[in-house]
């Protein structure tokens, strides 16, 4: 938005930098738009679970309840509940700094991201939605936005969490819409 209005773009795809090259990243993963190595091909959920399953040589996709689980084992009053988690904290001793590794390059990515769009457009706000917010602490967003000021040449900008959740996406298209 600019001056309250909505910017729509001559392709109606305005501020949709998902599918702009990932920084540093050329490992030819292909996105779903076609191109490769797109933002959202490092950034999303997806690429977090295949990437921590594939490293801890799963031959099933670890799903969000999971991956959480796995990344909290061991924590004070928690108590791993998922049978395969068990499993994998049971059998790879190495289980959970694997996935804390795989999980600090995913917010990296998502940070770098945020910087590039940041430095970019000089935003003065920037909101974070979607199925990330369940995952990632508030800490960890705390991280997340000192990474993306000290990476953008915009360091004004502010970065927040939506409140609508992983709704933001259809309640905005369903408001655009009315």
């Amino acid at each position: 938005m600019v001056d309250g209005k909505i910017i729509e773009g001559t392709n109606g795809a305005s501020g949709e930098f998902g599918h702009q090259p990932a920084r540093g990243k050329s490992e030819g993963k292909l996105c779903g738009c076609g191109n490769k190595d797109c933002i959202e091909v490092h950034t999303s959920m997806s690429y977090l679970f295949k990437a921590i399953s594939e490293n801890l040589g799963l031959d099933c996709k670890l799903n969000g309840f999971q991956v959480k689980e796995l990344l909290r084992a061991g924590e004070e009053n928690k108590e791993v509940e998922d049978m395969l988690v068990k499993e994998i904290v049971q059998s790879n001793p190495n289980a959970k700094e694997i996935a804390l590794s795989r999980y600090n390059e995913w917010l990296d990515n998502i940070a770098n991201a945020f910087a590039d769009v940041a430095s970019g457009i000089d935003p003065k706000l920037m909101i974070m939605f979607g199925s990330i917010l369940h995952l990632i602490t508030e800490g960890e967003f705390e991280v997340l936005v000192r990474k993306v000021k000290e990476r953008s040449f915009s360091k004004k900008a502010e970065i927040r969490k939506s409140t609508l959740g992983s709704m933001a996406g259809a309640i905005g298209a369903a408001l655009l819409d009315s």
